[in-house]
């Protein structure tokens, strides 16, 4: 009799552990590759006006129960006025949602209130809106750092994708007595697109003046993994395709180097 009781206590123990462990594990989902990305993601508008632009995640990012991401943009061209909470993590239970100023910019952070709680893409994060200030200009819309977390907060792998807000004048367009009339006015590298990707991904840059342009991809162990142009460019907003079809699943990072820029990105193929 003494024998049974403790193998039923032995039992009942187990699937007390079963059910704890049941409870902490039933919202996590396994952290996959995702982008995080600005949509639009370049947005043209006259100064004085404004605009909306969503920060949004794809369909690759599962199990979001928290995250907190910086934006960086240049200050003197636009100003960012207000900042509201997506759909995505509400639509799965209440949420902590804060936003604030920084040196470099600005924190925008969201949390599901709740064990077991979480969110997959794709989705809207957080809608910012922004005005355009009196200057005339383009200014690079990025991510200055970013942290996505699951139930257990073990981080979830997520690559960000950049931007851009253009800001013309009516009368004139983007033109001023510096710049030809249709060109770009700064050196941007915008973020590949698709990421991540299946054999082949588009890259878009802007060259405000003729200059001589290098694109290279590189492994995660920094070595020369493929060579996608080399040679001059003339001022103006130009793509390259990468074709991938010959390379490995991974991480890689492309790099455009010019006389007076150089920028580099991360990639990620998936097969």
């Amino acid at each position: 009799m003494k024998g049974l009781i403790r193998n039923l206590l032995k039992i009942f123990r187990i699937l007390t552990l079963l059910i704890i462990v049941s409870f902490l594990y039933s919202g996590r989902a396994a952290a996959q590759y995702g982008s995080v990305y600005f949509d639009p993601d370049t947005t043209y508008i006259n100064v004085n006006d404004s605009c909306q632009i969503d920060i949004a995640v794809n369909s690759y990012l599962v199990g979001i129960h928290c995250y907190i991401v910086s934006i960086g943009f240049d200050t003197t061209i636009v100003e960012l006025t207000d900042v509201i909470e997506g759909p995505l993590l509400p639509a799965m239970g209440p949420t902590f949602f804060f936003w604030n100023q920084t040196e470099d910019g600005y924190n925008i952070l969201s949390c599901l209130l709740g064990y077991g709680l979480y969110a997959n893409g794709p989705g809207v994060l957080a809608t910012m809106k922004f005005r355009a200030r009196e200057n005339i200009g383009t200014s690079s819309l990025h991510f200055t750092s970013q942290e996505f977390t699951d139930t257990l907060t073990n981080p979830i792998y997520v690559i960000s994708l950049y931007g851009a807000i253009v800001v013309s004048d009516s009368i004139t367009g983007i033109e001023n007595a510096d710049s030809d009339n249709g060109f770009p006015q700064n050196f941007i590298l915008y973020q590949n697109f698709p990421n991540p990707f299946n054999s082949q991904t588009t890259i878009r840059y802007d060259i405000h003046k003729p200059c001589f342009v290098n694109i290279e991809v590189f492994d995660v162990l920094g070595r020369l993994h493929d060579i996608l142009f080399s040679g001059d460019r003339p001022a103006g907003y130009h793509e390259v395709t990468w074709d991938a079809d010959g390379s490995a699943s991974g991480v890689y990072y492309l790099r455009l180097n010019t006389s007076g820029y150089a920028e580099t990105k991360k990639l990620l193929l998936i097969k």
